[in-house]
């Protein structure tokens, strides 16, 4: 069974989580002059149950299993959720404790540690941890990859100037399928359109930088969206699927969205913007015609256009095919561009 790169991340947080709350249980008796083998106990409980808690539930959004509809209601289950996972490992470990007829430091026995208030201590801190993590995780979802860190360390205070690749994706005729399924139903055709498209991007190491209406703006640094052809691979992922939940959306839609993207790269200027709402913007040149190439896609009858200066610095897959336009004068651009049509 093959294991998406979104759910290896997923285990990958479940074990950093894991690790983090087991050392910080640890280490609360440790602080305070009491450590022993009852509290080092306690701690692998807390971890192992920060562990699943949270690695269960980034499976399950992973996948799309669980969308909550409010932050509240999530810390509520995720608590619960705990409380059931720490006496699932308390079980098991005094299972295991009382069968080797293991004993505690001062000789008595493990079952000493239920009226251990540093354990106690401990439960309580690793339920905070986990709670901590899950709204970390909304907030740092809220804003967008690796946006939060970048805040919170302060690397964009200052405009930094940065070699980026910007792809300009949005669905054909968006118009014309809002009129035709209505605004509810087209912004839900929407939800789901981004979500599927989600793990493609996650894959091919590209920050989904922001969705404008109908469109999604993907980035990538240089270096990452050349290699293994990344920022071209995207398109047709994502290509295949949405082909391949093509009955999904027949059934709520009536319809098969189909997409276009322009991409283009160079240097951008990088900064934070904003004051009650702060993100990480992009501007400068390399953005602009990135989606006027995109906006060339109807022109030339593509689905998916490439300057030549990133077709240039590519290795391009033997799977795709790849056409010459030729010189193109985009609109509101006085120099012309050399364009390349890709396609499968």
């Amino acid at each position: 069974m093959k294991i998406s790169s979104l759910t290896k991340n997923a285990i990958a947080t479940g074990i950093k989580y894991m690790i983090i709350s087991a050392v910080i249980s640890f280490f609360i008796p440790v602080f305070i002059g009491k450590p022993s083998l009852n509290n080092f106990f306690g701690s692998v409980c807390i971890g192992s149950s920060c562990c699943l808690s949270i690695y269960l539930l980034s499976l399950a959004l992973a996948s799309r299993q669980i969308r909550w509809p409010n932050l509240f209601l999530e810390l509520t289950v995720t608590t619960f959720l705990y409380v059931i996972d720490l006496a699932f490992f308390t079980f098991i470990f005094l299972y295991i404790f009382d069968m080797f007829n293991l004993k505690s430091n001062s000789g008595g026995s493990i079952l000493i540690f239920l009226n251990n208030s540093i354990f106690i201590m401990s439960i309580t801190a690793g339920c905070i941890i986990t709670l901590f993590f899950i709204f970390i995780n909304n907030i740092s979802t809220m804003l967008g990859q690796g946006v939060l860190g970048k805040i919170l360390t302060g690397k964009y205070h200052h405009p930094k100037e940065e070699e980026r690749i910007f792809m300009f994706l949005d669905i054909s005729s968006s118009t014309a399928i809002a009129e035709r399924i209505g605004h509810m139903r087209f912004l839900s055709l929407l939800d789901d359109f981004f979500c599927d498209i989600t793990e493609a991007a996650f894959h091919t190491h590209a920050e989904i930088y922001k969705y404008v209406g109908d469109e999604v703006i993907l980035v990538w640094k240089m270096k990452e969206g050349i290699k293994d052809a990344n920022c071209l691979n995207v398109f047709f992922k994502m290509k295949e699927k949405i082909e391949k939940e093509g009955n999904k959306y027949m059934r709520k839609y009536g319809l098969v969205p189909v997409f276009k993207a322009g991409l283009h790269g160079g240097m951008a200027v990088a900064g934070e913007m904003g004051l009650i709402k702060r993100e990480i913007a992009y501007i400068g040149d390399v953005v602009n015609t990135a989606a006027r190439i995109e906006g060339m896609c109807n022109s030339c009858g593509e689905t998916f256009l490439v300057s030549g200066d990133i077709f240039e610095k590519i290795q391009i897959p033997v799977s795709i095919r790849s056409k010459d336009l030729g010189r193109v004068r985009l609109r509101g651009k006085e120099q012309e561009i050399t364009l390349f049509a890709l396609c499968r």
